[in-house]
């Protein structure tokens, strides 16, 4: 394998474990409060609570904290604060939600504008992208699985052609 595509590898584990790790407090966030995903075909309440989609902008407080109903039939685009981001909806009106709900995983807009040009990290918590910058800008390597370091090698400079397989 060449120097090249173990590097790659190295990187691609390295995102891997931070993605891991991601997940895991995800999950665990989600477990302590209780907060499920709506699917595709519903609204996500300001409370978390899940309502079809369709009851979303109705005239009605379907959600209970009303912010089904909030900003929902404005004719402009721009939004009463800079905490909103504006959602275009058929018949040229236009819906403003909370900024958290850009690039959370959820279409929250009606035409998913919420959620295109979103980072592939957009989950990852602030340290986490710390550490993979500072990991990616180190140009540190790993030994792939079932190789070890060479002798009289440093750890800190685990190139893959410092690199040998063990079998």
């Amino acid at each position: 394998m060449g120097a090249f595509c173990k590097l790659v590898f190295s990187l691609m584990l390295i995102l891997t474990l931070i993605y891991a790790a991601n997940t895991e407090y995800i999950r665990q966030k989600i477990f302590e409060e209780g907060i499920g995903r709506c699917n595709f075909y519903q609204f996500k309440c300001g409370n978390n609570k899940c309502i079809l989609r369709s009851y979303h902008c109705n005239g009605r407080n379907d959600c209970g904290d009303n912010s089904d109903e909030l900003y929902c039939s404005m004719s402009g685009s721009k939004c009463p604060t800079n905490d909103y981001f504006s959602c275009r909806k058929p018949n040229n009106y236009y819906m403003c939600l909370n900024k958290s709900r850009k690039c959370d995983g959820y279409n929250d807009c009606y035409y998913g504008e919420d959620e295109v040009n979103c980072s592939p990290f957009g989950h990852m918590d602030t340290l986490s992208l710390m550490i993979l910058e500072r990991l990616l800008k180190s140009k540190l390597y790993v030994c792939l699985p079932s190789y070890e370091m060479k002798q009289n090698k440093k750890e800190n400079d685990k190139m893959p052609e410092n690199c040998l397989q063990i079998n």
